[in-house]
């Protein structure tokens, strides 16, 4: 499909408009671009100049056979040779008394997290549902972008404004971050709901047994005298235990392994196992796609 004859006038209008804009309004700029061409996929891309802060725009458009790079660049602008360019900063991830914790550093202390494949698969999933937000993005009206905060503070239990304030001063959020946080979280249910629309049933209903779990929670004890007994005793002088689905006892560490069709998910609770016999209990379930 050719590109409109006015897009390119228009395109370079919206990048001289944005030119001293920090990325929010610029994305405002962008959306009103997107209404007066609807049938052109188009996204914004941008870098922060280190030394002066500014911000660089390029657009990027969506063509057939390739992609369109569009930019603005004022006389005031960083000099190419110095455009990339990073302050030692901004390697630091954070500060223990005074002592720098640099990205690298903590890559090599939380190496172990990449043995888990899930991880990977999490960050390639989260950077495809931004690519496509930025691509078509969700915009939310005010009322439905409240009953989201409202629903975001209900689920993690923030039910006053002080603990709110705790929460957020915890994270380091203010109240534009935390809106911009519920925001994109809205924005990825409604593009949940606009990709898979109505089939979730219809799939669901064609393989059902593709989602079968079974819970496995194991608990060690250094011999089967103690796993009976458990930490806390007989179960029978604990009546509110005995209609727990578990069997007795606090074990130090514990694994769920939860299988669904030919995908394995093991997550595991902090702590080492104390060495042992190994008693296991499961829980069949169905979880929903």
């Amino acid at each position: 499909m050719p590109l409109p004859d006015r897009l390119l006038p228009d395109a370079l209008a919206c990048l001289r408009r944005i030119a001293d804009m920090a990325p929010g309004p610029a994305k405002e700029e962008l959306a009103g671009l997107r209404r007066r061409h609807p049938g052109v996929r188009m996204r914004l891309v941008w870098e922060r100049d280190a030394p002066g802060g500014s911000y660089h725009y390029d657009l990027l458009v969506t063509t057939a056979g390739g992609t369109v790079s569009l930019a603005f660049a004022p006389d005031r602008a960083l000099p190419w040779p110095l455009r990339g360019s990073h302050h030692t900063s901004e390697q630091v991830l954070l500060r223990v008394n005074g002592m720098e914790v640099t990205m690298e550093h903590a890559v090599a202390v939380l190496d172990v997290l990449w043995t888990d494949p899930s991880l990977a698969a999490r960050l390639v999933d989260a950077s495809l549902v931004e690519q496509e937000l930025a691509l078509d993005p969700v915009e939310l009206p005010a009322a439905e972008l409240q009953q989201a905060l409202d629903a975001f503070r209900r689920a993690r239990g923030l039910l006053t404004v002080e603990a709110t304030r705790e929460w957020m001063a915890e994270r380091g959020l203010d109240h534009g971050r935390l809106e911009e946080v519920v925001a994109a979280e809205a924005a990825v249910a409604r593009l949940r709901a606009r990709v898979a629309g109505d089939r979730v049933e219809e799939v669901f209903a064609a393989s059902p047994g593709d989602y079968d779990r079974l819970s496995v929670l194991a608990l060690r004890y250094p011999d089967p005298a103690a796993a009976r007994e458990g930490p806390y005793g007989s179960p029978a002088r604990d009546p509110a235990r005995t209609r727990s689905p578990w069997p007795p006892g606090r074990p130090s560490s514990t694994e769920r392994e939860a299988r669904c069709g030919s995908r394995t998910e093991v997550t595991s609770a902090p702590g080492p196992p104390p060495p042992g016999r190994a008693t296991c209990w499961g829980r069949p379930g169905t979880s929903r796609p």
